[in-house]
């Protein structure tokens, strides 16, 4: 899934973190208000979902001036097999990355 944003006059499509390709329909998704997130406003949305097998809650922050997505956390606990794990996604946009050739083998 692509994520589509238009800045500065054009359109650029990036791609999103996995959490946001569950497809989540109308109401799924909570405003749970707005917070700095490394320097930038952002808002914050929650999902969750309970079963009989996995409890799990989402929460994404989204850029309050771009909608850029900039961050997804989710944490699940699977009730059958008493495990629980987190997974986070970082993004983060305008920055100049630059990839250095690697060095011979044997050096």
């Amino acid at each position: 899934m692509l994520w589509n944003w238009r800045g500065s006059g054009t359109t650029r499509w990036i791609r999103c973190p996995d959490v946001m390709r569950f497809g989540y329909k109308s109401g799924d998704l909570k405003l749970i208000g707005t917070q700095i997130l490394d320097g930038s406003p952002a808002f914050q949305y929650r999902f969750t979902s309970h079963n009989i097998q996995i409890n799990r809650t989402i929460n994404i922050w989204v850029g309050r001036d771009d909608h850029l997505p900039r961050k997804t956390e989710m944490l699940t606990d699977d009730l059958q097999m008493k495990t629980n794990w987190q997974e986070m996604t970082s993004c983060t946009f305008g920055v100049n990355v630059q990839i250095e050739q690697p060095l011979p083998p044997g050096n």
